[in-house]
């Protein structure tokens, strides 16, 4: 099974790259999708914080 790749990015900090990629996920999981969330960044990854 083929899937898609999706990469949030940006150059500055703080415009909300990781509020966008949740968002994007959680909607994606409500669809019934399967769905891998990675946080790249290296020193300051807070994904886990925003999903509690």
């Amino acid at each position: 099974m083929a899937g898609h790749c999706w990469a949030v990015t940006s150059g500055k900090g703080g415009v909300g790259k990781s509020v966008i990629a949740l968002g994007l996920a959680q909607a994606w999981r409500k669809e019934g999708k399967r769905v891998l969330l990675v946080d790249a960044h290296t020193g300051m990854a807070n994904l886990d914080v925003l999903m509690g």
